[in-house]
């Protein structure tokens, strides 16, 4: 990849300040507007499974309970384990019920503003013997956002050639040869036409060009000119919703990549950084290691409050043997700790199954019907947390 041009498009001034937004030309009352600007930040959940399916969250469901586990992998291991009209039946089966306008709904009564989607490439090339086609779900989703006021975020999860190893990015094996050219001209078309085809949308908020590449195969520089192309390409072709972009997954927290990448986002418009935040319980072993971890990362956020970064999705690290009290402790310093981010922060599933009495740290919805993250129901607001954007915004 040739990155002679890399530099192209940036300020040079490290610190200058973010470039002027350019606004959507959209109702004034839209939270698009207001997050774009930057009045307010985002507040959002993930709605697993609707463009890409992803069985180990969406469970209990009846067409896919008498599956092998390694059938439930991803959607590409599950699509091939049966003939291809019965793998898109069942999949239309689930989605039809699993995402509905009640769902947008009860989001919205909960005072969160935005809702994040994980697409896969085949989601504007059609369906295949490999994925289902997902546009109707996305559609779906867009318009009952438009109505109920809230900001849609399309994340590319999974491109040509595997970006990563996570299921979502449904590896057909072990390789990741999305960084070869031909690989990389189809992604940089596929993302246009995702932007253009949702662009008719007032919920569309943001989209994210590649979702958490790995360093396998590509650095920084090489990453960057990427990016740059591309952002340019939908600047020109006039997209004015948010760009966000993803370091290189092993990096995320590093300091130097985050300098590096600020730079970048402040010296163009609409562009902000997407970094997960997710902890596990079997890693960090004990409530002090976790509450340790989720402080560190905090302290990474604060040092960098002019960053435009939003964190993209956490979720509450608990373990079963714990008290409602220490689970509440946990959940208010995690939530305190990722609301440090400049652009706000979306959790991960909004919901993992339809069971209501079934306690599921993962899930959002479980988490507030068991009262473990804390809701102002009169109100349909989170309780605040410290975020003052005019400081942060301040040059």
């Amino acid at each position: 990849m040739d990155t002679t041009n890399a530099q192209n498009g940036r300020s040079g001034i490290s610190g200058a300040g973010p470039l002027p937004v350019q606004t959507p030309t959209l109702s004034p009352v839209n939270v698009v507007n207001d997050i774009i600007r930057g009045v307010v930040p985002m507040n959002g959940v993930t709605l697993p499974c609707l463009a890409i399916f992803e069985p180990w969250i969406c469970q209990g469901f009846a067409s896919t309970k008498n599956l092998r586990a390694e059938t439930l992998y991803n959607e590409v291991t599950f699509m091939a384990s049966m003939e291809t009209s019965a793998a898109i039946h069942l999949l239309s089966d689930l989605r039809d019920k699993w995402i509905a306008k009640q769902t947008i709904m009860d989001i919205k009564k909960l005072g969160l503003n935005a809702v994040k989607l994980k697409v896969g490439y085949w989601l504007v090339e059609g369906s295949n013997s490999k994925f289902a086609d997902a546009k109707k779900y996305v559609d779906n989703v867009m318009r009952w956002a438009e109505e109920y006021n809230i900001g849609v975020y399309l994340s590319l999860a999974a491109v040509p050639g595997c970006q990563n190893l996570q299921p979502v990015a449904n590896c057909p094996n072990d390789k990741l040869d999305w960084t070869l050219d031909g690989n990389i001209k189809r992604t940089v078309e596929i993302i246009k036409a995702i932007a253009t085809e949702y662009k008719k949308f007032k919920s569309f908020l943001a989209l994210s060009l590649i979702y958490e590449p790995t360093e396998r195969g590509i650095d920084n520089r090489k990453l960057e000119y990427l990016y740059n192309t591309v952002i340019q390409d939908l600047q020109v072709q006039g997209f004015d919703r948010l760009i966000m972009i993803s370091p290189l997954l092993e990096r995320r927290f590093n300091v130097d990549d985050a300098k590096f990448w600020c730079e970048f986002a402040l010296a163009r418009r609409n562009v902000a950084i997407s970094i997960s935040s997710y902890l596990y319980w079997d890693l960090l072993e004990t409530e002090e290691k976790i509450t340790t971890e989720v402080k560190k990362r905090g302290d990474f956020l604060k040092a960098n409050l002019k960053c435009p970064i939003v964190v993209d999705e956490w979720s509450m690290a608990t373990r079963l043997d714990l008290t409602p009290e220490q689970r509440v402790t946990l959940a208010e310093n995690q939530r305190m700790a990722y609301g440090a981010a400049r652009n706000g922060s979306f959790y991960g599933p909004f919901q993992t199954s339809f069971l209501q009495d079934k306690y599921d740290g993962f899930s959002y919805k479980s988490q507030v019907d068991f009262k473990i993250i804390k809701v102002d129901t009169t109100k349909g607001k989170l309780p605040p947390v410290t975020n003052d954007m005019n400081t942060m915004l301040a040059p």
